[in-house]
């Protein structure tokens, strides 16, 4: 039953569907551990990969199940990299990876997960970075998170296209212009969007039945 649940998890990876990853992992690992199958310890790396890529608030090692191996050899890295992933210090989480590079290239998995583990990461620092600002330079950025500038402006790109930010990048201030919009206002501009989308609907009938 552990094989099953773990190979669903890693389907469910490759699909991008992290959260049902993550329930399969923990069956797996659960499986595993308690019939003693030393397969157990793999598992719980993927379990805690899976976690943080679906962004769960759940800590993993709170769970009784997975707790007793927070201190375990091979297990340290997962951890470590757990809470730097938590506390969003992409510094840290990057220096971790840079440390055991050696041991989760050994696993394709991990390796086919590690990038987007670190965007994610550089993803949600940045956001926190440019809360408190109303304009702020992309180079500034840049150096202060010690991303390239290429990335961080495709990362904003990314947060504004989902709406993690609201505004834009000014491509020859080389900033990023953020703007307040209350509810009032966006409701005006959904209702314009609406509108217009309607009356285009009206004249393509309109055409279609002259």
């Amino acid at each position: 039953m552990g094989v099953i649940r773990e190979c669903g998890g890693k389907m469910h990876m490759t699909e991008g569907k992290e959260q049902d990853a993550l329930t399969d992992f923990y069956e797996a690992f659960k499986n595993y551990d308690e019939a003693g199958n030393p397969r157990r310890i793999q598992c719980l790396k993927y379990l805690v990969l899976a976690n943080m890529l679906s962004d769960s608030p759940i800590n993993p090692f709170d769970n009784p199940e997975a707790k007793p191996y927070t201190d375990n050899p091979e297990i340290v890295a997962m951890t470590s990299l757990n809470e730097a992933y938590r506390n969003k210090e992409v510094n840290e989480l990057e220096r971790i990876l840079a440390e055991n590079q050696e041991s989760m290239t050994k696993d394709a998995f991990i390796m086919a997960h590690v990038q987007q583990l670190l965007t994610q990461a550089r993803s949600g620092g940045l956001l926190r970075f440019v809360q408190s600002y109303s304009r702020v330079s992309i180079p500034i950025v840049a150096k202060k998170l010690n991303i390239p500038e290429v990335e961080i402006e495709a990362l904003l790109v990314k947060l504004i296209l989902d709406r993690k930010i609201n505004g834009y990048i000014d491509q020859i201030q080389r900033t990023l212009e953020l703007q307040e919009v209350d509810d009032s206002e966006a409701s005006v501009k959904a209702l314009e969007n609406w509108t217009s989308s309607l009356l285009s609907f009206e004249k393509t009938v309109s055409r279609k039945m002259a």
